[in-house]
């Protein structure tokens, strides 16, 4: 498998094609893995994995969670309403800067 989660390269549509493959691979094989991102698409993209193939918890470290394109999307909301709905679910977020009010 290339190694499309670490590369810079132009975000074309095989390319992200190509990028949510390999996600969903090591998402469904619940294997640890630093994801970086060039965006707002690839955020989309883990964080839709990572509510999906996670069982319970989920801890998310980031500089802010406000951005429409990610977090006001329908796949990002679906993705978060299943993961919430498990039976003893929590997740955990820590923040590097204040949401604007």
């Amino acid at each position: 498998m290339k190694n499309y989660l670490y590369n810079c390269v132009p975000l074309n549509a095989n390319y992200m094609k190509e990028y949510r493959e390999a996600v969903e691979s090591y998402a469904n094989r619940k294997e640890n893995y630093l994801f970086h991102n060039l965006g707002s698409e690839h955020a989309k993209i883990i964080f839709e994995n990572m509510f999906r193939t996670a069982e319970s918890h989920i801890r998310i470290a980031a500089e802010s969670l406000w951005n429409d394109s990610v977090v006001n999307t329908p796949e990002y909301l679906a993705a978060l309403s299943l993961f919430l709905d498990k039976p003893n679910s929590l997740l955990d977020i820590l923040l590097i800067n204040e949401p604007e009010k």
